[in-house]
This record gives structure tokens, sequence and C-alpha cells, in this order.
């Protein structure tokens, strides 16, 4: 449902008052430049992701979540379950509104959320720039058990990084890649 605005005009010192109502629809907000999504954003120890743009045509994404990696005992067993994905999405997939919902197939690839199968990993991402953070939602398919995305991420950097020097941000995903350890998500060239 549209908000409705009035907007009320004085003629002639406060005699006679004019007033006009129109509605103003939530779907017309201007979209964001794509390097305000760039940066480190954390929602709790065990959820990061990192956003960079290595070229103006889209945005890659990387995320870690964890569950158990602050306790210990399960630590010492060996017993942390992990998600992480590094994806590469292009600008279109950006919505006026700053919202990115996509999908994690099983080759890692992002896809549109429409070409989701049952158990890919289904993220929704919404960038409130005046505030700065991103609130993410996910269908808790995006790691092992208990791990999950959804949260509220604050951005942790100091000052946004440029186009030229973003890709200096590593990820967690990137870190398991040298490891030789699989991660959830590839990058792809979309």
């Amino acid at each position: 449902m549209p908000k409705l605005s009035t907007i009320v005009v004085a003629l002639a010192a406060g005699v006679t008052l004019a007033s006009h109502t129109f509605a103003q629809s939530p779907e017309v907000v201007s979209r964001l430049d794509l390097s305000e999504w760039v940066g480190k954003w954390v929602a709790s120890e065990e959820q990061q992701i990192f956003v960079t743009m290595p070229d103006k045509k889209g945005l890659r994404i990387d995320g870690m979540a964890t569950y158990g990696a602050l306790d210990p005992e399960r630590v010492e067993r060996g017993a942390v379950n992990v998600g992480d994905f590094s994806i590469r999405i292009p600008s279109r997939w950006v919505s006026a509104n700053n919202q990115i919902d996509i999908a994690i197939n099983a080759d890692g690839d992002a896809v549109p959320v429409e070409e989701a199968d049952e158990y890919d990993c289904v993220l929704s991402l919404r960038l409130d720039w005046n505030i700065n953070w991103i609130d993410v939602t996910d269908n808790n398919m995006c790691g092992g058990l208990n791990v999950s995305f959804t949260g509220r991420y604050e951005w942790q950097d100091a000052a946004r990084p440029s186009l030229e020097s973003n890709s200096g941000i590593t990820s967690y995903a990137g870190g398991r890649i040298e490891m030789a350890q699989r991660p959830v998500g590839l990058v792809t060239g979309a």
C-alpha cells in the first residue's frame, strides 16, 4: 500500500489554504552507486561478509558463517560447522531498493532465485546505506548444521575502499581455496 503525503500551501497570509494529497510509490527509490556495498560487514564473530567491486559491472560477495567456532570444546573435537561462499553478481541483479536476491547452486554458481533447486542456498541481502548495515536472510541451506547467514551486518571498515584498492580485501572463502578446501560457492563470470 503506498504512503500518502499531504502538502498544505498558504496562499495569502494564512487566509486561504490549499492542500494536495499524493501517493508515494515505495518502488520509486534511486539505486546507490555499487561502491556503497563495498567493505567488511559483520553480524557476529561467526558471521562475516566481504563485498568488493572488481569492476563497475558487478560485485564479488564472499561470506563465512560458522556454528560452534567460539566453543573451545567443539573446536577441540573438530565439531565446528562451516558455511561459506564466493560469488560474483552482475550489477543488474541489484534491485532499485538496494536488495540482492540470489541463489547459489550445487556447482557454486550464483543464479536467480527463480532457478534455485530445493537444496540450493538462497540469500536475500538488503543494504541500508543511511545506517551502514545489510540485513541478510537465508533459507538455512547455506552451510553445515545450524549455520546461518541470517542477521544484521554492520559495516566495519574505517574508509570505503576505492574501485582500484578493494581487491586487497581477503575472504575466508579465498583462504579455504588456498588450503585446498572447496568453498560452498565459487567465483563465477556472472
